[in-house]
């Protein structure tokens, strides 16, 4: 059973928060490789994740864009876009991929990192992380009231956009009670009754409806989430001064990756190659938005929830972070 229209689905590993490093003055992590065609680097080494939220990433390497540009990009593959903070800050990576905005910016409003955000790589759309149960009790938000409902992680992007759209629906997010599950292990907690409800990414949220015949009761990405920024491509400020035109050469192809995987075949075609996902049910899971630009205002939305949340103590003025 396939969930309504096509959406996206949140990196799986790039929901934790930020884990509590020392600032680093490293910068990059490659070798300087002054390039012939002017860039200050040639090759890059980029943190990326095996899952839908980066195949601009795989699509830009695969279908030559980066080496247009003159670039030579590595792909490091981590299970959690967080691993990716203490290489940057060790100098083992030069920019993460799929970086979720909410470890990210949490990690730099406690001096942990100091970022820099390249691109834009994925918004929250329609159905991209249904909440979903096989209750027949529970069908609509206040339904949730007093009920278990799994998330990967208790203090994440996915708990903090589902209590948004719980405000918004007049249900107290406090009445919810979120029970830690990792998602592969999701469907298994519904099926036993572990939980009553859980936030679930593709391709779980595709399986739980096809074998359970789970229910969505609420879209998290809709209402004051609709199109809210997910993840993106970060570098730290050290290393986007120290090379700046290898920093616009690669956001030219991001850019450009970004635009080619509006063709849903082309992602299609690309999960099966660095992901997990086959090419049957890549055929048929939610797919959503790359964006090919980067707003300010887009970006904070995603800070002024974080602070609302009290996962901010203080507000974030992310346009300063934006690299134009």
């Amino acid at each position: 059973m396939r969930l309504p229209r096509a959406g996206r689905t949140l990196a799986i590993g790039a929901v934790g928060l930020a884990i509590a490093l020392p600032l680093s003055s490293c910068g990059g992590g490659s070798t300087e490789n002054t390039s012939a065609n002017g860039l200050e680097k040639s090759n890059l080494t980029v943190a990326g994740l095996a899952v839908v939220d980066d195949a601009a990433l795989y699509i830009a390497k695969d279908k030559g864009l980066f080496k247009k540009e003159g670039l030579n990009v590595t792909i490091k593959t981590l299970t959690q876009s967080t691993q990716a903070i203490p290489s940057m800050l060790r100098g083992d990576v030069d920019i993460s991929a799929g970086g979720n905005y909410v470890s990210f910016f949490q990690a730099k409003a406690t001096n942990t990192i100091d970022l820099r955000i390249l691109a834009e790589g994925y918004l929250c759309d329609k159905d991209v992380i249904p909440l979903l149960s096989t209750k027949s009790n529970i069908k609509k938000p206040e339904d949730l009231k007093g009920k278990k409902v799994a998330v990967n992680l208790t203090n994440s992007v996915l708990g903090m956009s589902a209590n948004a759209v719980l405000k918004s629906d007049n249900v107290d997010p406090s009445s919810v009670h979120y029970v830690q599950v990792p998602f592969p292990d999701m469907t298994a907690a519904l099926q036993k009754g572990q939980v009553d409800a859980a936030i679930m990414v593709e391709p779980f949220a595709t399986a739980a409806a096809k074998t359970l015949g789970a229910h969505k009761v609420i879209d998290t990405c809709s209402g004051p989430t609709d199109k809210e920024p997910l993840s993106g491509y970060m570098a730290t400020n050290q290393f986007v001064e120290k090379n700046p035109k290898t920093v616009a050469a690669f956001q030219r192809a991001i850019k450009a990756a970004q635009g080619v995987a509006a063709d849903r075949k082309v992602v299609e075609d690309a999960l099966p190659t660095y992901t997990k996902i086959d090419k049957k049910t890549a055929s048929v899971i939610t797919i959503g938005n790359y964006p090919t630009s980067m707003k300010a205002e887009r970006l904070q939305r995603v800070a002024d929830l974080m602070k609302s949340a009290g996962i901010l103590k203080s507000p974030l003025d992310v346009s300063k972070l934006i690299v134009q």
